[in-house]
């Protein structure tokens, strides 16, 4: 995958992993983020949820792209949860992984 992708090309890939290895590359600190509310969570003994980390994202944490912020899509909820858990294998046993939904 090419590290130059734009942000219209994250748009429209249809690969969800794809899509969530480039935004992961590109926006670093919506990363940190999801990594943050995760460890948070993990060290209060509650399960880390990938659809709420992406939730407030949205909602607190947009990547502003000129006037329009820019949405991650629920379809990268998996694979964002592989990518954090290839970066911090510490949090294994914190996300529950079903049936190819994280």
């Amino acid at each position: 995958m090419s590290a130059q992708l734009s942000l219209d090309d994250i748009e429209a890939t249809r690969d969800p992993v794809l899509a969530a290895y480039a935004f992961v590359r590109q926006f670093p600190e919506a990363y940190g983020h999801i990594l943050k509310w995760a460890l948070r969570d993990q060290a209060e003994g509650t399960r880390c949820s990938m659809h709420l980390y992406l939730a407030l994202l949205r909602k607190y944490h947009w990547i502003e792209r000129g006037k329009r912020p820019y949405l991650v899509s629920n379809n990268w909820s998996r694979p964002l949860v592989d990518i954090l858990l290839a970066d911090h294998p510490e949090l294994a046993s914190s996300f529950e992984r079903r049936g190819g939904v994280s």
